[in-house]
């Protein structure tokens, strides 16, 4: 009975996550919450496949020591549905629901666990067990996106283009059947479309990892088809964004404040970056960050007039609309700085040799003002 109680809780616990994560963006105490449902998580077992099961890798190497010199419980009985439910929802969110937590996230994507996906999803309860189970196989390919970015920077240049060719291929291969296996339903789900070219966005971002364009290497994707490939992604996400539904509070959280930042870095690299295979004029007038900015902004002022509490030194809302304004307007210098620099016909040497110092591409981030820092005269991105 404890158990089954344990599992009510965790089951409520990740409701409340996920309802309380659309409501305020109080990182901490979020962490907190999936902290609590990893501890609830691992009391009940849940990542312990039945003795029928072959064996498997629960957990990263530094956890399960940890947590196997504490278990003294075998699962004779099969997993129940409600159990394969619990484990999605907990692996989902761990992934997905907070950048800090899922650098240290423990559980990892197992055979058991494949297993109870391919369960759920081909037996559903209810419309929300098909929108889980294709929301977490998304997010198994955000997940392998973001490992082969952070090895493709250990490697060489050379090496690094054959991998990342080779990485963009298969994963835009899982891309395709993901979407050819989505319901029709689900196909004209706004929200599930914003996933979606978020994850092909950063998968098509892999380019700016890659090398300069040289074509004698054939038809293996490059750096210049890959950036094209990574506009067009953008474009769409950016529409996808633009047609949510904001009157609905599920339709507007902090993972849709992740994917507006997406948007923003991604369309603000393109605008930016200068190669000799890549064209700014690509970057088609109409799809501009001010224009985007000021939707964003305008949507989080209405959230916090909804959602704030009045005189609160917290107020989330208000808070992120104040950073992605500042934004806009450190963008806006830097284009403005940019601008004279392509144009104008007497610049002064010393800012002409400041403004030629490459910045690495790794450490882009319009919402981190050490990276402003670097910029004082807004030089160029550049690759490597």
């Amino acid at each position: 009975m404890g158990g089954e109680k344990n599992l009510d809780v965790l089951q409520g616990l990740l409701v409340y996550i996920l309802w309380s994560n659309g409501l305020a963006f109080e990182r901490p105490q979020l962490n907190i919450l999936l902290g609590l449902a990893l501890a609830l998580a691992i009391e009940l077992s849940l990542f312990t496949a039945p003795c029928s099961f072959e064996s498997h890798e629960q957990f990263l190497p530094e956890m399960k020591c940890i947590i196997d010199c504490n278990r003294s419980w075998v699962r004779w009985t099969e997993t129940s549905k409600e159990e394969k439910r619990a484990v999605l929802g907990c692996l989902y969110l761990f992934s997905f629901a907070s950048v800090k937590f899922s650098c240290w996230n423990p559980l990892q994507w197992t055979p058991y666990i494949q297993q109870c996906h391919k369960d759920i999803l081909e037996d559903p309860d209810s419309d929300a067990d098909i929108y889980l189970a294709h929301l977490l196989g998304l997010q198994r390919i955000a997940d392998t996106i973001k490992n082969v970015s952070m090895q493709s920077l250990a490697l060489d240049p050379s090496s690094r283009r054959t991998s990342v060719a080779i990485h963009v291929k298969l994963l835009t291969s899982e891309l395709q059947k993901f979407m050819a296996a989505l319901p029709d339903k689900l196909k004209q789900d706004s929200l599930m479309l914003v996933h979606y070219h978020v994850v092909e966005t950063r998968l098509f971002d892999l380019g700016f990892l890659m090398p300069p364009t040289n074509l004698v290497h054939g038809p293996t994707p490059q750096r210049a088809d890959l950036l094209l490939l990574c506009l067009s992604a953008c474009q769409k996400l950016i529409k996808s964004l633009l047609r949510l539904d904001c009157e609905t509070i599920a339709h507007f959280s902090t993972s849709n404040a992740a994917n507006i930042s997406v948007a923003m870095s991604i369309l603000s690299k393109l605008m930016l970056f200068h190669a000799e295979d890549w064209d700014i004029s690509n970057v088609p007038l109409e799809m501009d960050l001010p224009t985007f900015i000021s939707w964003a902004v305008a949507l989080l002022e209405d959230g916090s007039s909804r959602y704030d509490r009045v005189g609160s030194s917290k107020q989330p809302w208000l808070q992120l609309s104040r950073k992605i304004k500042l934004v806009g307007v450190r963008f806006d210098g830097l284009m403005t700085i940019e601008n004279n620099r392509l144009f104008s016909q007497t610049v002064d040497q010393t800012r002409d040799e400041s403004m030629a110092t490459p910045l690495d591409l790794n450490t882009f981030d319009l919402f981190d003002d050490a990276f402003w820092q670097l910029l004082p005269v807004g030089p160029p991105l550049q690759s490597k």
